[in-house]
């Protein structure tokens, strides 16, 4: 059997919370809370009824939606699950008449291959000020030299 994609129901908040927990434990995904997901659109893919796969977006009033809890199982990881759960919150956002959407990434060349291109992070003053306090790098400011993200734009 192949992968499946589906947009997320509120029965699958649980299982991405756990899925974006584990699969992110060596990477730079911040980790979000269950109600923070539960508050979220998210896309979901899915081998043999197993979750392989997951990203989102969330809106932010004043930077807009951003693209979050993008994972992959690591053993899939390369074979266009990501890619694909991407277009999908593109084309939803895009069905929404949203005029863009942003990133941060430490990967910038998986999603300039998606149309994204590099803008400064202050310009993301919601974002920054909120999240980056959350970060598992324990940076806490993203003017930091040590933070490694990359922000990115796509006009939809």
């Amino acid at each position: 059997m192949g992968i499946s994609f589906k947009r997320a129901g509120c029965e699958d908040a649980r299982k991405i919370f756990q899925f974006i927990k584990t699969e992110s434990s060596e990477s730079a995904v911040l980790r979000r809370s269950l109600e923070e997901i539960s508050g979220c659109t998210f896309f979901t893919a899915w081998l043999d009824g197993e979750l392989v796969g997951t990203t989102g977006y969330k809106i932010w009033s004043v930077d807009g939606p951003e693209i979050i809890g993008h994972v992959v199982k690591h053993p899939l990881r390369g074979q266009g699950i990501g890619s694909k759960l991407v277009k999908l919150c593109l084309a939803d956002l895009r069905a929404k008449r949203y005029e863009g959407s942003f990133a941060l990434v430490v990967d910038p060349e998986s999603f300039m291959k998606k149309g994204f291109y590099e803008i400064s992070k202050s310009s993301l003053n919601q974002k920054t000020r909120t999240d980056c306090q959350f970060c598992k790098k324990k940076i806490g400011d993203w003017n930091d030299p040590q933070c490694d993200e990359i922000a990115m734009r796509i006009k939809l």
